[in-house]
């Protein structure tokens, strides 16, 4: 099934009062823009002290939102979905030849349909895993490497060693081989710490793959471009599905049936989608932050679009990025520190010292995080306020120690910024995503996720390093706060394309790490207390981290690509005739 944020809780909103329409395609971004202007508050530095909103104001208004429906209702489209999924069972079952079986793998996947049929899938991984007879070629081998890692198989880089020559490097016999680069460019993208035949492979891939672009035919150099930007394995599922679905190629009528099926299914997930968003809009506006603390974000749409990526709760990416705000400059150290004293007590009354605006936001995070434990409660038995709580603390404290280093203008040294950031980051997303996602809730799991785990150390720190490279390039910083490509330009004394350079290569190596953290915990599953639903979304954090900064700060400057994107898969069905 697919999985329903409401139904985990409630919440999101808008600024700009655009004349909402139901016209198909309409968009409200098409309308000029205004930036928000700073508002007067009483809050211990006057309106020309506190500095003005750099956020765009939203695009997406309450009514906007609240008109966006599905013409098609679940219903009528139930009965098809059931025959469709009946005969891509019968597909799968029927299909014998183990490199076929990987490629229609490969397209479920990507198609976004592959949650319906996970034990077909294994049974036919689980053959294909004992042995590497009729994988002899490049393509074949790479693809197979990659699903059975992917699916948390203990598949050996060795596999690859075939295709290296005498001086141990990759043969350059299979520089023409382009199917067979692509396809090791993304086997090399699961590489885990330390294999360095899988960083060779993926630098000999892509080297080739870039030197061949302007002679491949149009949708071969599409795919390979799209690759090399931001390949398969950190692409978030549900944005891979819908441009996969409208590129998918059908050639018979085992393929028209997949593609068919997989339309279908995106609609309706879309319209589980749209009615869920619809009451997060309601629970943003009745929240009433966006009137109160005008300077932060107000990013209800792109909040559900990041938790539809991750599988979790909405209201903490919102209330994430207003927390970010607000001790990004529009408080003083003394309010702040004193905000972080009242989220260490967690008590409305002790609220009343702080300002307004800090005020309401406390009770907006205050009673949502109860909230969410209460929903807990009573589905598990088991009150989780007190580690919600801690992680609260936790992310306060990481951003005070960045206020302070702001309104000091300290310049922090690189590893004392990362370390800063690692745990903190993600906490109040993945803790909320266990309890909801495990069928029995672990004191172990629980102890982990508070300690210093890697999943979320690693998380943390891809999506730092992912904001840091996006927003250095526009220039858009919190405030005066330098960030790791600043911060190591000062510290080495480099030029700042060497810097990003520095950054990307901690990138790479924090996704190398990740993916060693997940594959050994996916092969001890048995000994480890999340389940494989719960490592996804510490995966699906750091995709998502990437797509949001893929082409610009898909959070804080909001451009058309990245309000396309959002738009396509919340708004825009795929239309099926």
């Amino acid at each position: 099934m697919a999985v329903h944020l409401a139904s985990l809780s409630t919440p999101f909103v808008a600024s700009p009062k655009l004349v909402p329409s139901t016209k198909a395609g309409f968009k409200p971004w098409s309308t000029s823009l205004v930036r928000c202007e700073p508002r007067a508050e009483g809050c211990g530095r006057s309106a020309a002290q506190r500095r003005p909103s750099r956020y765009q104001p939203s695009t997406w208004n309450y009514d906007f939102i609240q008109s966006i429906t599905s013409a098609t209702s679940i219903e009528t489209q139930r009965t098809r979905v059931e025959e469709l999924r009946r005969e891509v069972r019968q597909i799968i079952t029927s299909t014998t030849e183990q490199v076929a079986q990987l490629e229609l793998i490969d397209s479920l996947e990507r198609l976004g349909v592959a949650y319906h049929f996970e034990s077909e899938i294994r049974r036919s991984l689980d053959a294909i895993s004992t042995s590497t007879r009729g994988f002899e070629d490049l393509y074949s081998s790479s693809l197979r490497f990659r699903i059975l890692r992917q699916y948390g198989y203990n598949v050996s880089a060795e596999c690859f060693s075939r295709f290296r020559d005498q001086s141990s490097r990759f043969s350059e016999n299979l520089r023409e081989d382009v199917r067979g680069l692509l396809s090791l460019y993304e086997a090399s993208q699961l590489a885990c710490e330390g294999e360095t035949m899988l960083e060779e492979a993926s630098a000999f891939s892509s080297d080739h793959l870039r030197a061949r672009i302007s002679r491949m035919d149009q949708r071969m150099s599409r795919q390979v471009q799209r690759a090399l930007q931001v390949p398969l394995h950190r692409r978030v599922r549900r944005v891979e599905a819908r441009e996969y679905i409208e590129t998918f190629e059908r050639t018979d009528g085992r393929s028209q049936v997949l593609h068919e099926f997989a339309m279908l299914d995106f609609n309706m997930v879309q319209t589980i989608h749209q009615r869920e968003l619809r009451e997060l809009s309601g629970w943003w506006r009745d929240l009433g932050l966006g009137e109160h603390i005008s300077f932060a974000r107000d990013r209800l749409v792109e909040s559900y679009f990041m938790a539809v990526g991750k599988m979790h709760e909405p209201q903490f990416s919102q209330l994430m990025a207003t927390i970010e705000d607000i001790f990004g400059e529009h408080q003083s150290v003394e309010e702040l520190e004193r905000f972080v004293q009242v989220v260490e007590r967690w008590d409305l009354q002790a609220a009343e010292q702080l300002p307004q605006s800090l005020r309401v936001f406390y009770a907006a995070v205050y009673n949502t995080t109860n909230q969410i434990s209460y929903t807990v409660l009573k589905r598990h038995g088991r009150d989780i306020t007190s580690h919600m709580w801690r992680a609260w603390v936790s992310v306060c404290k990481t951003y005070l120690v960045e206020a302070r280093w702001q309104r000091a203008r300290q310049t922090p040294r690189l590893e004392e910024y990362l370390s800063n950031i690692r745990a903190a980051m993600t906490g109040p997303i993945l803790l909320p995503a266990y309890f909801f996602l495990s069928q029995n809730i672990e004191e172990k799991a629980i102890q982990q996720l508070q300690s210093e785990s890697n999943i979320i150390n690693l998380s943390s720190m891809i999506v730092r390093l992912s904001a840091d490279l996006q927003r250095s390039r526009v220039g858009f910083g919190r405030g005066n706060l330098p960030r790791s490509v600043q911060i190591y330009m000062n510290e080495a004394r480099v030029a700042e394309e060497q810097a990003r350079q520095h950054i990307r290569k901690l990138l790479r190596d924090a996704w190398r790490r990740l993916n060693r953290e997940l594959l050994s915990a996916q092969q001890q599953q048995q000994q480890t207390a999340f389940s494989r639903s719960f490592m996804n979304v510490a995966l699906n954090i750091a995709r998502v981290s990437q797509c949001m900064y893929d082409y610009e700060d898909g959070v804080g400057v909001l451009e058309h690509e990245s309000m396309d994107r959002v738009y396509s898969l919340i708004a825009e069905p795929i239309q099926t005739a």
